[in-house]
């Protein structure tokens, strides 16, 4: 299990026991391909670049945007003036 197996038979092996393993792997593997397409398409349906707006306004919301989504924080406090400011305390797991 600790290499990667998903599962595993005892022995003396039965075909009941192996024909539910290999179900219940072929159901795994499709979800997680289910899951990995869902995500693909949310991530082009939901992409900003499929907004339009030439507002400068909404173009720097974009880019504000585009800011935090590339940081790992849990909360940011922005200014008028543009400074940041990062409010809240780091959550232990």
């Amino acid at each position: 299990m600790k290499l990667g197996a998903s599962d595993y038979i005892t022995k003396p092996f039965q075909p009941e026991a192996i024909r539910l393993v290999s179900e219940k792997l072929i159901e795994r593997r499709r979800l997680l391909e289910e899951v990995r397409e869902l995500r693909q398409r949310v991530h082009e349906e939901h992409n900003l670049e499929n907004i339009l707006s030439k507002s400068p306004k909404m173009l720097k919301v974009f880019e504000l945007i585009r800011s935090l989504a590339e940081t790992d924080s849990r909360s940011h406090d922005y200014r008028r003036d543009g400074d940041r400011k990062r409010v809240g305390r780091p959550r232990h797991t």
